[in-house]
């Protein structure tokens, strides 16, 4: 059998050929990569992953008292089982000591750490150390030190035991409906919701107001705001598209700052669909990480100004080093640059789809902030609490942005064309992401990350963690191209072996350093590479070194600030 650093490796290398080489679609090459993982794990380190995940730790114990840290929250009583970690330097024949079962009668709490004392009502029978003092983790009959116990609740440990005999094509089924199942119904609505912006001229009402607001000698500003105003319910893609007609529009006005006005567009998309949620990839990353999506959302925007602007500046400064004049200017695209639609929605109806939502989810993440006030505002938090549900505040949200397509005066068949443009959309994505689920649940079950947090290299807590989860999202970004993807791979390796109770800061910090990571060195293997390039008349060269370098240079400041706010603001 192989062992677990190496499948993982060869997996990798499986998923760079697939993508790269034989261009598979995505989803077909997670599929693969998961199955070659998920057949090659050993039903012991599904298990041993499962019990890390579930289970307590146990740092003392007696005849009568074990002691565990926690900080999921207080053990419940009842039936459990003593688990001893497998030895890895021994067969695995001879490591695995036959689970122990007790009964634990009372449960109490050391205030001052997260360690919970178990009062056991029956002994075990293996293993037990001196009964006359509490001691530390048992010894074996030979005096060396025993393996790691510990102790999960007997139903969980079945279940486990269960699951863990389960072929590979049931755990990754398991794994991709998993993955659908939390956050399928806010993909498809924030498909919908995009298909609606365009398709109404939402979108290029607010683009235009942009633009009012802020003047012609700004409007490089103005675009990158438009795109991260648009990039947080719409794909980077269909921004991208969008924005492109306008920023060549002003250009062939004024005849200056090509470059600016193309990458203006780009900075702005691509932070918010790497930082803020509904956009699949920070969604996963937060659900992973049981964050709040109200918190994620208004800390991912903090930070995606922040980088925004200084992806901004970086494209200023590109522009003046290196200016850029288009070859083609008779694009297909510049055509379309000052088409309107008959009707067209006020601003207000077309900005409450892309703000309401987000008005509803903050005054929720504020609620949740402030328990002792909920009681205090009575109907009104309820009311709050239930509209601030993702899927409902975006539910209301789709609702609003299908009416702005009907008051354009579009018949019922324009109608049903823009709501089916996006659910086949966002049906792509889901089926991307469910199977990068997929095969970041057959990462997680092979321990590995279980077996990186016991080696002492290795922080678990401190802004160290950050650096780290940065840096192995950006590798494997550069190795296989998709931010998404990238994203939810990093996330699966880093959430076992990070304890988010011990961290010194709120993992949405933690989430934040994997959105950055996720923009370093976009190059030939990125869709958006190609996307950006061509449409934007630029060469491989000059896409280089503008859209490759300005990514990059968002990426690392957006991990300075990232780790800036962790230090002046933990929010814990």
């Amino acid at each position: 059998m192989l062992s677990i650093p190496v499948v993982l490796v060869l997996a990798m290398i499986l998923m760079i050929v697939a993508l790269a080489y034989f261009r598979w679609h995505p989803m077909l090459a997670l599929l693969l990569c998961a199955f070659f993982v998920a057949s090659l794990t050993p039903r012991s380190s599904y298990l041993m992953s499962e019990i890390r995940d579930k289970g307590y730790r146990i740092s003392q114990w007696s005849k009568d008292q074990i002691s565990v840290r926690s900080t999921r929250g207080r053990p419940s009583t009842g039936s459990y089982v003593i688990y001893s970690e497998p030895d890895l330097t021994e067969p695995q024949s001879k490591s695995n000591v036959i689970p122990t079962k007790l009964d634990i009668e009372t449960v109490s709490n050391d205030s001052s750490q997260d360690v919970w004392k178990l009062q056991i009502t029956n002994s075990p029978n293996a293993n037990s150390p001196n009964t006359n003092s509490t001691t530390q983790l048992p010894t074996t009959l030979d005096g060396t030190a025993a393996p790691t116990q510990w102790l999960i609740e007997e139903t969980t440990f079945n279940t486990a035991q269960r699951n863990s005999r389960q072929s590979a094509i049931e755990r990754i089924s398991k794994g991709f409906g998993g993955t659908c199942e939390r956050i399928g119904i806010m993909i498809v609505l924030a498909s919908v919701i995009g298909s609606c912006l365009i398709a109404s001229g939402s979108a290029q009402v607010i683009v235009r107001a942009l633009i009012r607001a802020m003047g012609t000698q700004r409007v490089g500003l103005a675009m990158v705001t438009a795109g991260f105003i648009l990039g947080i319910p719409v794909f980077f893609d269909t921004v991208f598209l969008l924005l492109l007609p306008v920023a060549i529009s002003f250009y062939q006005s004024t005849r200056k700052d090509y470059l600016l006005v193309i990458m203006s567009v780009v900075v702005g998309a691509t932070m918010a669909h790497s930082l803020v949620p509904p956009t699949p990839g920070p969604l996963l990353v937060a659900d992973a990480l049981h964050i709040d999506i109200g918190t994620a959302m208004l800390m991912g925007s903090l930070v995606g100004i922040s980088t925004s602007a200084s992806g901004w500046l970086a494209s200023k400064y590109l522009n003046y080093i290196w200016p850029i004049v288009p070859k083609d200017e008779t694009s297909t695209v510049s055509k379309t640059a000052n088409e309107k639609l008959e009707k067209e929605p006020s601003l207000l109806l077309a900005s409450l789809p892309i703000l309401l939502p987000m008005l509803l989810l903050g005054a929720d993440a504020v609620l949740d902030a402030l328990p002792s006030q909920r009681e205090s505002f009575g109907t009104l938090a309820s009311a709050v609490s239930w509209f601030g549900q993702k899927e409902v505040a975006l539910g209301l949200s789709t609702a609003i942005a299908v009416y702005a397509v009907a008051r354009t005066g579009s018949t019922k068949d324009k109608m049903t064309q823009v709501v089916q443009e996006g659910l086949a959309m966002g049906a792509t994505v889901l089926l991307v992401t469910s199977a990068g689920g997929a095969f970041g649940d057959m990462i997680r079950q092979t321990d590995i990350s279980g077996m990186l947090a016991d080696q002492a290299f290795l922080p678990k807590n401190g802004f160290a963690v950050l650096l780290i989860a940065f840096s192995i999202t950006a590798v494997i970004r550069v190795l296989q191209g998709s931010a998404t993807v990238a994203m939810i791979t990093a996330v699966g390796l880093v959430q076992p072996w990070i304890d988010s109770g011990s961290l010194g800061f709120h993992p949405v910090y933690l989430a934040l350093a994997i959105g950055c990571g996720s923009k370093m060195c976009p190059w030939m293997n990125d869709s958006g590479f190609w996307l950006v390039g061509r449409m934007a008349g630029l060469t491989p060269i000059q896409t280089l070194r503008s859209f490759t370098l300005v990514l990059s240079v968002m990426g690392i400041v957006g991990l300075i600030v990232t780790i800036a706010l962790a230090y002046l603001m933990p929010l814990i």
